[in-house]
């Protein structure tokens, strides 16, 4: 996509704007790493729990759902 390339991202963005999208966050990544692990915990929990409650009948669709979600 050439025109991407040619796009200058301060012509669409005020300074303030620009400043706040390119500012570092150190609570950031910790938050983004956290969250990622959570997700994989809960959809590996909610599989297991749906294998233990009901069964393989519809544990391996739960089980299968939570692989494409991890």
């Amino acid at each position: 996509m050439p025109a991407v390339r040619l796009a200058d991202p301060r012509s669409l963005f005020g300074r303030e704007e620009w400043a706040a999208l390119t500012s570092l966050s150190r609570w950031r990544g910790v938050w983004l790493v956290a969250h990622a692990w959570l997700v994989i915990g809960l959809a590996a929990a909610g599989a297991i729990l749906v294998w233990e409650a009901l069964g393989p009948i519809a544990g391996v669709p739960a089980v299968l759902a939570a692989i494409v979600i991890i």
